[in-house]
């Protein structure tokens, strides 16, 4: 197999990912590549500023795992039927931005969740409410000018664009800034609330700022229905004849409070003016180090967030009531915050929780799937995501570790990531397959991923619909140095005598067609769809001179050769061809190469045995990431290494026009489901 832009590896070369995203901007289902350096499990994220926050969450977790990452301990389990990972920030803006990007790069985190303590800043809240805002801003982000007057250090009043800052306008207007007040006078600061840019890859290139990070709003929504069990005594309370201390009971019922503004700063606040400050100019609800700056990292990630917040104190009150050590001493803050969280997550039916769906027969209620996509891996699964709205997930036993469960949307389309390679792909699929929860018999089923391309039938970006199987690596090898002279290859079939003989096909799986129905009306839906590129992967492709490697990509129909060896270069890109025009008797063309179609063949093939799938209803498209053989004046080394590193800039349009090519079938399918479902409509 040829270089395809495919490896683990190459996930980690974040930077060569990056400068993919500047070159080609955000395509029409623009999405980074997963990073998962560590686990790529989807999970949500569950951040904590110290122990005491998260020891009841950690202390209830289910299969915990510990992962240590440059120091900080994530643990991996689950809580309420999720799949979770918790980690301990450290107090600070600072360190709630880096651990919150670390748990981002490392784990595949698809919501956040941050709990923890927090001061109060309405004065009609009490110590022991749970504080869950629907926004979160900064507001020590600040110009600090020489007096009150607004600044213009770019000429017109408040206008700091030509220093690359903004001025905060929550309400349309600059917030005055604080004024310290003393005996019968005033001291202005001059410090005036600015916005934080944020750059990703909706808003990008040019970025934008922000005041407030908005909280999800289903996961708001969620908050808002639950009824938790907050208690006014914290677990330390009791005492040893089972009475309650007095002491280390709070005088009023803590309560949820859900809405308005919570507030974030790199300082502890102890001064109550800066507090009342901030209640009057922003109606903040809560003050403390860590949330907004998860926020912003949540936001620059495009990943949905949440903040509980119990309150400890009235941030910088002048005298602190009894509550407040009732409040440390009993252990209430961690239970009644632990409470809240538990609760959310009990509540919250997202893409992380497993339908529940009791293991019957095919025929006693299992569901219908009407189109099932098969990926290799996460940046291939990824377009289908959004677009197709497939935001339930069902565990199936038997899938890769790495890919866990299949992703549906509520039309009964869903989506399968096997993992990479021949054993990766026959196993998932007929995990899948076999699973009785899941009626698939009347399943589509479409290999969408990507491949390298033979430059002589398509080019980078190019989308090839296949009519041909064939599998290069069931053959005799013999080294090149030691083959003889006559022969153009060291590669010929298992128990022939030599290259052009073709083998006898006693393995079933070297070589397979699709239905040629399905194929044409794949070819008729998609044929004139307008597909991704970028100005990297034109730039590269000229380098071809001539035929469709020198041309815009487009849908072909050409044929795909699999094997779990990454090949290169023009003598192998020969063998390719030549030993699929062997295998189909002259009829096949060779295109793409790929390591898993005919091993996802052979398990769905198993399953049709069973009764299972209809082997019929299986479609075949690959889209080019690189081209499988150097162009002029370039060595296949060079060629490989540039495929590898993404210089050829054809992997963004290759994973994005899968979901625009494929989408047109898998669309069609759902929207004229009653003609489907019994067969391949007539054209």
């Amino acid at each position: 197999m040829p270089a395809l832009f495919r490896s683990p590896l190459l996930l980690m070369r974040t930077a060569a990912a990056a400068a993919l995203l500047a070159l080609t901007g955000p395509p029409a289902f623009a999405t980074d590549s997963p990073r998962c350096l560590s686990d790529c499990t989807p999970r949500i994220g569950i951040v904590s500023a110290f122990g005491a926050e998260a020891d009841l969450l950690l202390a209830q977790l289910q299969q915990p795992q510990a992962w240590t990452i440059e120091g900080k301990r994530f643990t991996t389990g689950e809580l309420e039927g999720h799949r979770v990972v918790v980690v301990l920030s450290g107090v600070s803006i600072v360190n709630s931005t880096l651990v919150t990007q670390q748990m981002l790069d490392h784990f595949r985190i698809e919501r956040l969740v941050m709990s923890g303590i927090a001061g109060g800043v309405n004065p009609a809240n009490h110590v022991g409410d749970v504080t869950v805002p629907d926004r979160w801003a900064m507001p020590m982000e600040v110009f600090w000018n020489g007096d009150e007057k607004l600044p213009s250090p770019c000429g017109a009043q408040g206008d700091v664009s030509c220093l690359g800052l903004k001025l905060a306008q929550p309400d349309g207007k600059a917030v005055p800034p604080f004024a310290l007040q003393g005996a019968g006078s005033s001291v202005q600061t001059g410090l005036f609330m600015r916005e934080t840019y944020a750059l990703n890859a909706a808003n990008a290139p040019a970025g934008e700022y922000r005041f407030d990070y908005p909280v999800d709003p289903a996961m708001l929504a969620v908050a808002k229905s639950l009824k938790p069990d907050l208690q006014r005594c914290g677990p330390r309370a009791k005492q040893a004849d089972g009475s309650l201390d007095p002491k280390l009971c709070m005088k009023t019922q803590p309560r949820l409070l859900v809405g308005g503004r919570g507030v974030s700063a790199p300082v502890f606040l102890a001064n109550a003016q800066y507090r009342r400050y901030l209640f009057d100019t922003l109606q903040a609800q809560t003050f403390e180090m860590e949330t907004a700056a998860l926020a912003h990292v949540a936001y620059v990630n495009q990943v949905p967030y949440i903040a509980f917040r119990s309150l400890s104190d009235l941030a910088g009150a002048e005298a602190f009531d009894a509550d407040v050590g009732a409040m440390f001493a009993s252990g209430l803050a961690e239970a009644n915050e632990a409470a809240v969280t538990l609760a959310f997550l009990k509540a919250w039916q997202s893409p992380l929780t497993s339908v529940s769906t009791k293991i019957t027969g095919a025929d006693s209620g299992a569901r219908k799937v009407k189109a099932l996509v098969i990926s290799m891996f996460g940046p291939e699964a990824e377009p289908w995501i959004k677009p197709f709205a497939l935001d339930q997930a069902i565990t199936v036993p038997g899938l890769s570790p790495d890919y866990p469960a299949l992703r549906c949307s509520a039309d009964d389309v869903c989506l399968l990531t096997t993992g990479m390679g021949h054993a990766n792909a026959a196993a998932s699929v007929l995990a899948v397959t076999l699973d009785p929860r899941l009626d698939l018999r009347q399943t589509y089923f479409l290999i969408a991923g990507i491949a390298g391309i033979d430059p002589a039938q398509g080019t980078l970006g190019s989308a090839a619909w296949a009519r041909w199987l064939v599998d290069v690596g069931i053959a005799h090898e013999i080294d090149a140095r030691e083959m003889p002279k006559s022969w153009k290859s060291g590669y010929y079939g298992v128990l022939t005598k030599g290259p052009g003989e073709k083998p006898k096909l006693e393995y079933r799986t070297e070589v397979a067609r699709v239905d040629e129905a399905l194929l044409q009306k794949a070819l008729a839906l998609s044929k004139g769809v307008a597909l991704q590129d970028s100005p990297q992967a034109q730039a590269y492709r000229a380098r071809y001179k001539t035929g469709p490697a020198a041309q815009p990509p487009a849908v072909v129909q050409c044929d795909t050769l699999g094997g779990d060896t990454w090949w290169h270069g023009d003598k192998l890109g020969q063998h390719a061809r030549d030993w699929t025009k062997l295998m189909t008797d002259g009829a096949g063309t060779y295109c793409t190469t790929q390591q898993e179609d005919n091993a996802t063949r052979n398990a769905l093939e198993r399953a049709a045995a069973a009764g299972k799938v209809d082997l019929k209803r299986l479609a075949v498209l690959r889209t080019a990431s690189n081209f499988d053989r150097p162009h002029p004046g370039q060595t296949a080394q060079q060629s490989l290494l540039a495929s590898t590193t993404g210089a050829t800039g054809g992997f963004v349009p290759a994973t994005q026009n899968l979901a625009i090519v494929g989408g047109t079938l898998v669309r069609d399918i759902v929207a004229n489901w009653a003609q489907w479902q019994r067969g391949v409509p007539a054209p």
